[in-house]
């Protein structure tokens, strides 16, 4: 025909298939291919995701199951109450029974098991998250340990819209009441020196509990005078346990890591260390202890406007340790001794401040390994009382208790 170039019609005119049609048939296959491939990835994806997402929600579902779990009556005879219940202990959460309030919630004295036992009832603001965690974190370790110097858990309720924790009543104030009455730093303080060194005891037995004879170590965070509750006979129980760290067998015994971003205490007792990104440990709760141990000694808060660049409560107590303690101590002491009888009463106080001041510098030494145990400073109190012949003093023991605690 002449033309080379031609190409398909019918199988008589014998011409060859175009190019044409191979190339669109390939075109095509790519095009199923890119497609399968798009498929299978977005599959994948998909199945990725499920998979995660079922991951973390099993493991949120955990951690509530395991918040009811941990304040459930099975724990050492801990109740279980309805919000309802609660509702009519508090006279339906009645102002006049406030007894406190802050960010997380409030605390109101409430009588349960018809009338017969007071308590503090601390509700959770529901819609704080940081405090769901605390409250959390609070009823898991308190459910758990049982001291005479420790606040004890009576009950809880725990369901999706209402949380609250039931707790003995401490009904003679704190610790910073007492030191400061009517919260001025001026005038003076009514604890005498004898229930001064008590309640130093008290706080060291419960700390030295929590460390020292538990099986799962508990590091308290926040250890000032307004977490030492006293009861009608001076006797201090250490509260709030809502920044609480529970350190694990399979850590270093008296540390635990810590990933929260802000530090774990109160200005002003907060151990230096903290401020470093160094572990909660054991030893910042004596670091925190023996300020409060200075504090009670001299009346004066670590806050205090006297303390600036660098000069702070410890520093200044050991600018007159030992021969000048008298110029520091609370003068309400001073007065004290200047009314009892005998000339003995002032030397007394001044050997008796120098052993409380010395222990509470060795439990604020700036390199925590420096600190001593709970258990050492314990007896060395002990020891203290003893020698000052302040009489009786009531040996608390702990409560043998299973320590099951579920850290995750």
């Amino acid at each position: 025909m002449g033309n080379m170039g031609l190409c398909g019609g019918t199988k008589l005119m014998g011409l060859h298939p175009c190019e044409i049609q191979k190339q669109k048939h390939k075109k095509r296959k790519w095009i199923y291919y890119l497609f399968a491939k798009i498929t299978c990835s977005l599959l994948l994806f998909v199945l990725i995701a499920l998979t995660v997402h079922r991951f973390f929600f099993k493991n949120r579902s955990a951690g509530a199951e395991t918040a009811i779990l941990m304040c459930s009556p099975t724990h050492h005879g801990i109740q279980t109450l309805t919000e309802r219940e609660i509702e009519i202990a508090t006279g339906g959460f009645d102002e006049a029974n406030l007894l406190g309030k802050g960010s997380f919630g409030r605390v109101y004295k409430a009588i349960i098991n018809d009338g017969k036992t007071v308590v503090a009832v601390k509700v959770l603001q529901e819609e704080c998250i940081q405090g769901y965690r605390s409250f959390k974190r609070e009823c898991q370790i308190l459910s758990e340990i049982r001291h005479r110097n420790l606040v004890r858990m009576i009950g809880s309720t725990w369901n999706s819209g209402f949380k609250a924790i039931v707790l003995e009543y401490i009904g003679n104030g704190n610790l910073e009441q007492h030191l400061y009455p009517g919260g001025s730093d001026e005038g003076g303080s009514e604890l005498k020196l004898r229930e001064r060194m008590g309640i130093a005891i008290d706080v060291a037995n419960g700390l030295e509990y929590l460390h020292e004879g538990c099986p799962v170590q508990v590091v308290h965070c926040d250890l000032k005078p307004q977490n030492v509750l006293l009861d009608d006979d001076m006797v201090a129980h250490v509260a709030d346990f809502g920044i609480g760290k529970l350190i694990s067998g399979d850590k270093p015994r008296g540390h635990v890591t810590t990933t929260t971003a802000f530090l774990q205490g109160s200005v002003g007792y907060i151990p230096p260390e903290y401020g470093q990104g160094i572990d909660v440990s054991t030893r910042g709760d004596v670091y925190s202890f023996g300020v409060m141990m200075l504090e009670m000694i001299t009346r004066k808060r670590p806050t205090n406007e006297m303390f600036s660049d660098g000069f702070d409560l410890r520093k200044w107590v050991c600018s007159a340790f030992p021969n000048q303690v008298l110029d520091i101590v609370d003068i309400s002491l001073k007065h004290e001794a200047y009314l009892e009888e005998g000339s003995g009463a002032l030397h007394k106080l001044e050997q008796c401040c120098i052993h409380m001041l010395d222990a509470g510098m060795m439990c604020t030494e700036e390199n925590p390994q420096k600190r001593p145990l709970f258990s050492s400073v314990a007896q060395r109190l002990k020891n203290v009382w003893k020698e000052m012949g302040f009489g009786t003093l009531y040996m608390a023991k702990e409560e043998n208790v299973d320590m099951s605690l579920n850290l995750k």
